[in-house]
């Protein structure tokens, strides 16, 4: 029962460990993604500033609808930084959550390991 206990509360550790690991790759995924949308922003916003300085009325004239264009583009994408942002806010809720998991499993494999310790400690003792 014993070594029973004890591979279990290994597997589990194991398993805990797994989701852990899955949830980082998920996260810095998630923030990558974020940083590379935020980065696209920037420079949808610098060439956009850089029209407007170098316009002349007939060029902000043509380039009106390219001008409402890139704006709604750029909202856009902050709208889907703002959800990767929240993503990368829940992958960390669950890495925290996954961690704990991990460490209270790696706590009843200790608590299992020392019962099995101690339970072969009592059966040689009872041998001599």
């Amino acid at each position: 029962e014993l070594r029973e206990a004890r591979r279990k509360a290994a597997a589990d550790a194991g398993q805990a460990l797994a989701q852990v690991q899955a949830l980082v790759g998920a996260r810095d995924e998630a923030a990558r993604r974020a940083d590379a949308l935020a980065e696209e922003v920037a420079a949808l916003k610098a060439g956009a500033e850089e029209a407007l300085e170098n316009s002349t009325a007939k060029i902000v004239a043509e380039t009106a609808k390219e001008r409402q264009r890139l704006y709604a583009r750029i909202e856009a994408l902050a709208a889907e930084v703002d959800g990767k942002r929240d993503e990368v806010s829940a992958h960390e809720e669950r890495l925290v959550t996954a961690t704990a998991e991990a460490t209270a499993a790696r706590a009843a494999a200790e608590e299992a390991r020392a019962a099995v310790e101690g339970a072969e400690g009592r059966a040689e003792a009872s041998e001599r």
